[in-house]
């Protein structure tokens, strides 16, 4: 169920950012950007794209000289922020790193006002997907992936903050699942599928 949440919102994402509302002129209604400076002297450029005055998209770029003309200045984006049903907060964050790779996607994937998934990104790969609790925000579940398939799976089900449930995959099929029964952080019990 998260996974078609997931793709429904990155689709509803990528067509506020593919096009604009129409006005009655059949032009497009997106506005912005403008431009501001973060508490961290980031250049933020905001855009407007459903026309309600409000927000949709927010991109942060950190500035710095050219290596070649240290008189130019360049910029990398490090930062994008996406309203997807503009209620005012973020349903999706992308944060990069120092050579624009993304490397972390936050998402509200039930558009709560929430962030309820981070996926973990690496080369452009997910390496792991944490899955939080909706009412204190920590992690419950982290999935990590290797090549695309789910290599592993871990959980606290006893909210004591430490991990005592393990699914192990080999090439994407459960093998087997771990359980810790005595709260020493290893299985005690494995069970094969």
């Amino acid at each position: 169920m998260r996974v078609w949440r997931l793709t429904v919102l990155a689709l509803v994402v990528i067509g506020l950012a593919a096009c604009g509302k129409r006005n009655s002129k059949d032009d497009y209604a997106i506005t912005g950007p403008t431009f501001e400076r973060d508490e961290d002297g980031n250049l933020v450029r905001k855009f407007d794209i459903d026309g309600d005055s409000k927000p949709d998209v927010t991109k942060t770029f950190k500035e710095f000289p050219s290596a070649d003309d240290p008189s130019v200045t360049e910029s990398r984006m490090i930062k994008k922020e996406v309203d997807v049903n503009s209620d005012g907060n973020i349903n999706m964050r992308r944060l990069y790193n120092e050579v624009g790779d993304l490397m972390r996607e936050e998402v509200d994937t039930d558009l709560d006002g929430r962030i309820d998934v981070i996926n973990h990104i690496d080369n452009g790969n997910l390496v792991r997907k944490d899955l939080l609790d909706p009412e204190t925000g920590e992690v419950v579940v982290s999935r990590f992936y290797f090549d695309g398939n789910i290599q592993r799976v871990e959980q606290d089900t006893n909210d004591d903050t430490k991990v005592d449930y393990w699914e192990f995959y080999e090439q994407g099929v459960l093998d087997r699942i771990g359980r810790d029964l005595n709260g020493d952080g290893r299985a005690d019990t494995w069970q094969r599928r």
